[in-house]
Order: C-alpha cells, then sequence, then structure tokens
C-alpha cells in the first residue's frame, strides 16, 4: 500500500482496503478513496516513510491490531512542500490476503 501511494496508484492502495472498511470519524471506504484521491491531485510526488511499526496478531490469527508513526511529503518539485506527521492505529483482517478493516489517525505535526 505505501509503494502505490508512492506510485500515485490510488486504486492499488484501494485494493488493500475492505468493503466495510470504517475509517476516521466514520469515513467509508468511497470517502477514503476520495481523501486519497484529493491528496494525489495535491501534490506531484507523494512520500511515505513509516518510522515506527507495532503489530500485535489477535489469538485467532486472522486478525492484526497495526500502530503507526508515519511521516508524509508531498510537492511539485524535487523537495517536498509539505511534511506531516501522523500516529495512525489501524486493524487487519486476513481473508484471502490481507485487508484494512479500520483506521483512526492523529496529526501529529
Amino acid at each position: 500500500m505505501q509503494a502505490a501511494i508512492e506510485a500515485r496508484e490510488s486504486g492499488g492502495f484501494m485494493d488493500g482496503v475492505a468493503e466495510d472498511f470504517v475509517g476516521e470519524g466514520g469515513m467509508d471506504r468511497r470517502q477514503l478513496r476520495g481523501l486519497i484521491a484529493a491528496q494525489m491531485l495535491r501534490s506531484k510526488s507523494v512520500g511515505v516513510s513509516v518510522v515506527s511499526m507495532d503489530v500485535r496478531m489477535l489469538a485467532d490469527q486472522r486478525e492484526a491490531k497495526v500502530a503507526l508513526e508515519v511521516v508524509l511529503t508531498g510537492g511539485s518539485g524535487l523537495l517536498p512542500d509539505r511534511v506531516s506527521s501522523y500516529r495512525i492505529r489501524t486493524a487487519w483482517r486476513d481473508a484471502a490476503g490481507w485487508q484494512l478493516l479500520s483506521a483512526d489517525w492523529e496529526r501529529r505535526l
């Protein structure tokens, strides 16, 4: 999913998102697609750097909770115009491949 964002392939990113996804503030899958598309329109280049990651497998091994600290960059030139840091909490389900079930985020910087 990180590679898809950096390659500006929103469809590739959305392939990893479950149909029943629920995000920040009740955002659904369609709204997430719109958010991703808007960010890609805003920046010619997008960068994602994972600063830290904590993965906890749940008892059945078919679900996981993942907490991330990420830095996002964006801009129209060689150097980024914008830098933001986020703390993201996600839930995943393994149903013929891992799918993102939920995500909540908090802007840090």
